[in-house]
């Protein structure tokens, strides 16, 4: 079974011509992904996640709609306007996060002040206490030194 993959990996890579078979193997195996196998009547893809894989060509006609016949220069031009209204998904959400607190520090009257400076061998890493003047959802008012 093995095999008969690399056989049918190494007949994939071998059709691009001009091509390394590192720049090759991602086309090939989306090939072989979406090949439909009659016994069992789905694509490996299909089997994997349920439905099938989007094919290149699908970002730009719908796979339901039936494509129709361009001129070279008219694919070109919807092509460079297809591209131009793409906009990436964000990443990361940059928002205002909630601020964890430990529930007893809304009611004490004295805290410690972590230093996470280079320190010398056994010197302690907090100092304090110090008190609590005064403090608001996100910040702490401390006395320290006077």
């Amino acid at each position: 079974m093995v095999e008969r993959l690399h056989r049918q990996l190494k007949n994939a890579i071998g059709c691009h011509r001009g091509s390394t078979w590192l720049d090759a193997l991602p086309v090939a195996l989306l090939g072989v992904r979406n090949a439909f196998k009659p016994d069992i009547q789905a694509t490996a893809a299909e089997v994997v996640y349920g439905e099938p894989l989007r094919l290149p060509g699908e970002f730009l006609v719908p796979s339901d709609a039936a494509p129709a016949v361009l001129e070279p220069s008219e694919f070109v031009e919807q092509l460079r306007l297809t591209m131009a209204n793409l906009r990436p998904t964000p990443a990361s959400h940059y928002g205002r996060r909630s601020t964890f607190i430990f529930k007893d520090l809304a009611s004490c009257s004295h805290v410690w002040v972590g230093d996470d400076t280079v320190r010398p061998p056994f010197q302690p890493s907090y100092s304090g206490p110090s008190a609590v003047t005064a403090r608001d959802d996100r910040t702490f008012t401390l006395l320290i030194k006077g």
